[in-house]
C-alpha cells in the first residue's frame, strides 16, 4: 500500500529525460508553479542532443559547439551545405540536467525526486503517482517513460527504428574541421535499412563519430573502418561511448493519456518520425504545454501535426521500409537541388506545402508516388 506524500503538486513531471527538463525550465519561469520532477535514471548516463534553429533558444549557450557550414556524402561525392540563418548547435544531457536542476533547486516549490514511478491513478480531480511505494498527488501528470513498442505495431502503419552508436575519439594528430560537421555519410557498409555516419568536431583532434541505422531493428554500422579511413588505422581512440534507439512509425501517438495525464517528447510522438529530429519540437512543444496552462488552466490545448507533415512523413516511411536502397540517392538529390533553407525546414518541422512540393519535386518521382499510393491503400484497408 503506498504512502501519501503531504500536499500536492501543480506538475508531476515522470522522467528525467529532454522533455522533462525542457518542460520543467518552462514551468519555472512561473513562480507560482509547483513542481516535482521524478527522475528514475538508474545511473548518470549521457547522450548529445543535436538540432536546428534559425532563433535564439533558451539552452543555446550550453552548446558545445555551432556549426554554419555542414557536408553530406553520397557514392564519393562530397555535398558541402552552407546554413545561412540556420545554425546546427549540439549539446549534452548532463549540461542540460545540470541548468535544470540549479533552476529548480532555488524554487522552494520544487522537488526533485530520485525514484521509480510503480503507478500513476487518474482521480476526479488530479492524478496520483506512485514513486519506490509513496504516493504523490498533483494536479497534472507529464510522462515521458517510452519504449520501441509505443506506439504497438497498428495495421496500415510503418513501424521501423533508428539505432544508434556512437564513440568519443580523440585522434593522435589533427584529423578534424571543428568549423564542418558531416551531417550524414552514406558511403558505409548498408545492409539493412538505411546505414549513414555522422560526425559532430569539438577540436582538431576530439570529435563524436556516430552510426546510425535506420530500419528493422538491427545494429548500426561498424564505426571502426570509417574512422580508420578518415583518421588513420591506429592513430585514434574511443573516450567515451553512447548510443541507444528510437522509433520510427507513422502510427498515431496518444497525448492525453487520461483526465490529467499527458504524454511528452518521443512518447507523445514529438519525435519527427522520418528524420528522427527532436529536440526543436519538444521545445516547441513545450512551450505550448505552458501556455495551455496559462490561457486554459490545462495543458491539453496542443495543436496537432499538420496533415502534410504527418503524410510526408508516412510517405518517407514507406519508401524506406519497401526501398532503403534509394534513400541514398533520394538525401543526394535533396541536397543538391533543393536550397538548404527549404530542406532545413522540411526536416525540422515540415515547411509550408511550398516547401513539401519543393522537395516532392526534386526527389525521383515514381518511387514517391508509389510509395503514397501504397500509403492511401494501406490506411483505406485498416479501416
Amino acid at each position: 500500500m503506498a504512502v501519501q506524500a503531504p500536499g500536492r503538486w501543480d506538475a508531476a513531471l515522470i522522467g528525467a529525460g529532454l522533455s522533462s527538463l525542457s518542460l520543467a525550465w518552462r514551468l519555472a519561469e512561473d513562480p507560482g508553479t509547483s513542481i516535482l520532477l521524478i527522475d528514475g535514471r538508474r545511473g548518470d548516463e549521457d547522450r548529445t542532443f543535436a538540432w536546428w534553429s534559425r532563433t535564439a533558444g533558451p539552452f543555446d549557450a550550453l552548446a558545445w559547439r555551432t556549426w554554419e557550414t555542414l557536408d553530406v556524402r553520397v557514392g564519393g561525392a562530397d555535398i558541402p551545405l552552407a546554413l545561412g540563418s540556420w545554425r546546427y548547435r549540439a549539446l549534452r544531457a548532463r549540461d542540460l540536467r545540470r541548468v535544470v536542476l540549479a533552476r529548480l533547486a532555488q524554487r522552494p516549490n520544487a522537488r526533485v525526486l530520485r525514484g521509480r514511478a510503480e503507478a500513476v491513478e487518474d482521480g476526479p480531480d488530479g492524478v496520483t503517482v506512485v514513486v519506490d511505494g509513496q504516493a504523490h498527488r498533483a494536479r497534472f501528470a507529464f510522462d515521458s517513460r517510452f519504449d520501441l513498442g509505443t506506439p504497438p505495431p497498428t495495421p496500415g502503419r510503418v513501424s521501423l527504428v533508428q539505432s544508434f552508436q556512437g564513440w568519443w575519439v580523440e585522434a593522435d594528430d589533427p584529423a578534424f574541421d571543428p568549423a564542418r560537421a558531416t551531417l550524414m555519410d552514406f558511403d558505409v557498409p548498408q545492409g539493412q535499412g538505411v546505414g549513414f555516419t555522422y560526425l559532430l568536431p569539438e577540436t582538431p583532434t576530439r570529435a563524436l563519430a556516430m552510426a546510425v541505422r535506420m530500419g528493422p531493428d538491427v545494429d548500426p554500422p561498424p564505426l571502426a573502418p570509417w574512422l580508420d579511413a578518415r583518421v588513420g588505422p591506429g592513430r585514434w581512440r574511443v573516450t567515451a561511448t553512447e548510443g541507444g534507439a528510437t522509433p520510427m512509425t507513422d502510427a498515431p501517438f496518444r497525448r492525453r493519456l487520461c483526465d490529467h495525464v499527458l504524454s511528452i517528447g518521443i512518447t507523445g510522438g514529438r519525435l519527427r518520425a522520418s528524420t528522427g529530429y527532436a529536440f526543436g519540437r519538444i521545445q516547441r512543444d513545450s512551450d505550448r504545454i505552458a501556455d495551455s496552462l496559462a490561457r486554459r488552466g490545462h495543458p491539453f490545448d496542443l495543436p496537432a501535426d499538420p496533415w502534410r507533415v504527418r503524410m510526408a512523413d508516412a510517405v518517407f516511411l514507406r519508401l524506406l521500409a519497401d526501398q532503403p536502397q534509394r534513400m541514398g540517392p533520394v538525401f543526394a538529390r535533396l541536397f543538391t537541388e533543393v536550397p538548404t533553407d527549404v530542406v532545413l525546414r522540411f526536416l525540422d518541422e515540415g515547411g509550408g506545402w511550398m516547401d513539401l512540393l519543393r522537395v516532392m519535386w526534386a526527389v525521383p518521382n515514381r518511387p514517391f508516388l508509389a510509395a503514397a499510393a501504397r500509403v492511401v491503400r494501406a490506411r483505406l484497408l485498416s479501416r
